[in-house]
């Protein structure tokens, strides 16, 4: 009697044992299915069919552009605060390791300081990477390549090419007539390499149904955006591309020339054909000292200037902390600023420096400037830059945000698309901040210094 009591206790343990295992399993499974949702809702810039399988690791999805159909194996780990774009078709194995900046290792202290140098990394159309693969910050990897298990990959790899390791070799190229017959036939493999159908377009294809909406920030560009999503034709995402936020200031600073930066924003539109709208635009301020770059990109895209009077902004954008000395590792005055920045680090780092980027102000003007004062002056920095090169795109339309339930029909039909459905202006972003409300005298004379004119240009006020 003993014995069997035994063995049917032991017969429950194994089978609670087991139950308990399925359960944690199951449990791990759906926790893991939660993160990696959660994980594709922060990456704004994104295809369809995108398949993350496993444990997943990126640290800056802002950073990220993924096409469609890009597959991520377990255990990936992409340090993408130097940006990183994925191309359509593009299939990862497990446990890659790719990283986008580096330890700055000549600054200020031994053996590197708290910065980073940025260098953003590129996977074109149609790579696949196998297992335990390794790429360095500033690699691009061209369209059709296959990257060998285990390859650390520290050079950019030309198209069609078939990389191997010890040292990074080419070993062979893709036969190209059978790559572009099956390019031009549109046939793609999805799991396992099953043949799926090929979603959405390319900026590229567009034409005049792309637009671009540009201003200063804090301007009700996200509003605006939010209410052209109301329309059944048309997908406006805000700021969906990270990499423009260093890009834009690099290249008002003169850090990047012009053919750097163009070459650059080309590989941010050119992998991904992650559009499935018939009409798209992207609202982003940091657009808009690149406009004239854009429109030799997309010379049919139109752009729309999102205007908003200058106190509401310098009261919010003030506020927020925008311009505070300790943006630019100036000496910071407390009674002159706001006590927190609520803008996030990597604009906060990359804030235009007025003494870099406008050539009528000096280093030390900049510096004995206020936060107030800087905000005042970027207002009519950015706007009139806005202005002079529209004044060389023929399709262009300015909405002021203030009177944006008035203009909704005339910018639907700017875009392109039928201005039969109903639409209601949006309230979006809204400060979560405490903004400038009491001015005093002198701040009040500088506003009228920097603001007036443009103000009355632009307003009658």
């Amino acid at each position: 009697m003993k014995a069997l009591i035994r063995r049917l206790l032991i017969a429950l343990l194994h089978k609670s044992r087991f139950l308990l295992t399925q359960t944690i399993q199951q449990t791990e499974k759906e926790t893991l299915a939660k993160t990696n949702a959660n994980l594709l809702h922060m990456i704004k810039s994104k295809g369809c069919d995108i398949k993350l399988n496993g444990s997943i690791t990126i640290t800056h999805p802002l950073m990220v552009t993924l096409g469609n159909n890009v597959h991520l194996g377990d255990n990936t780990y992409i340090h993408s605060d130097g940006g990183v774009v994925i191309g359509d078709n593009t299939h990862i194995s497990r446990n890659l390791v790719l990283y986008t900046s580096n330890h700055q290792y000549e600054g200020s202290v031994l053996p590197y300081d708290e910065s980073r140098v940025y260098k953003p990394v590129r996977i074109e159309k149609n790579v696949w990477i196998g297992m335990n693969v390794c790429i360095t910050p500033g690699v691009t990897i061209g369209e059709g390549a296959i990257i060998g298990l285990g390859t650390v990959v520290t050079k950019d790899v030309p198209a069609f090419s078939i990389v191997g390791n010890a040292p990074q070799r080419i070993i062979k190229s893709r036969n190209q007539q059978h790559y572009n017959s099956l390019v031009g036939e549109k046939n793609v493999g999805g799991v396992n390499g099953q043949r799926m159908l090929a979603k959405g377009k390319n900026a590229f294809e567009l034409g005049s149904k792309l637009f671009f909406v540009v201003g200063t920030g804090r301007c009700g560009s996200k509003a605006l955006a939010d209410t052209l999503n109301q329309h059944p034709s048309i997908e406006c995402l805000h700021e969906p591309k990270g990499e423009l936020i260093k890009l834009s200031t690099d290249y008002a600073h003169g850090i990047l020339t012009r053919e750097e930066t163009r070459k650059r924003i080309v590989a941010l539109y050119d992998a991904a054909s992650n559009i499935t709208t018939e009409y798209y635009g992207e609202s982003d301020q940091k657009i808009s000292n690149l406009i004239d770059i854009y429109h030799d990109i997309f010379p049919k895209a139109k752009f729309i200037w999102c205007l908003r009077e200058a106190k509401p902004f310098v009261s919010s954008a003030y506020g927020r902390g925008w311009f505070d000395d300790r943006e630019f590792s100036l000496p910071y005055r407390a009674r002159l600023s706001v006590e927190s920045i609520y803008s996030s680090t990597i604009y906060s780092q990359n804030r235009i420096n007025g003494h870099l980027a406008d050539p009528s102000l000096s280093k030390e003007e900049w510096k004995t400037m206020s936060p107030f004062e800087r905000n005042c002056w970027y207002w009519q920095f950015w706007n009139t830059m806005i202005e002079m090169q529209l004044g060389k795109v023929s399709n262009s339309f300015t909405v002021r945000i203030e009177e944006l339930d008035l203009q909704l029909e005339s910018l639907v039909d700017s875009i392109g698309a039928s201005s039969g459905e109903q639409l209601n202006a949006k309230t979006s972003n809204s400060a979560k901040h405490q903004k400038k409300q009491n001015w005093s005298q002198t701040e009040y004379e500088v506003y009228t210094r920097w603001c007036s004119t443009k103000m009355n240009e632009w307003y009658g006020k």
